[in-house]
């Protein structure tokens, strides 16, 4: 399904459920992405990169959508790093 299906769907069952859930998605990665306007360039030292959203019914029925993006077009960053258990 898509993002325009999912609200579609919100709309035919006077719900707001996939309103909700990609609201949360993209709330959580507002922090590691910078969405682009129409027609907004690249900025200079980034790279654009495809992304999808995967939708899906959780067992208690609750809504949960899932913001998938193509890392794999990209290269890490060198001064990434992981420090944890």
């Amino acid at each position: 399904m898509s993002v325009e299906e999912a609200y579609q769907i919100d709309k035919d069952m006077n719900t707001d459920f996939w309103h909700q859930a990609i609201a949360k998605e993209m709330k959580n990665n507002a922090v590691a992405f910078r969405f682009l306007e129409d027609g907004e360039q690249v900025p200079v030292g980034s790279t654009w990169i495809p992304f999808h959203m995967i939708f899906g019914i959780k067992c208690d029925l609750t809504r949960k959508a899932h913001f998938i993006a193509g890392g794999h077009w990209t290269q890490a960053s060198t001064n990434l790093f992981f420090c944890g258990d």
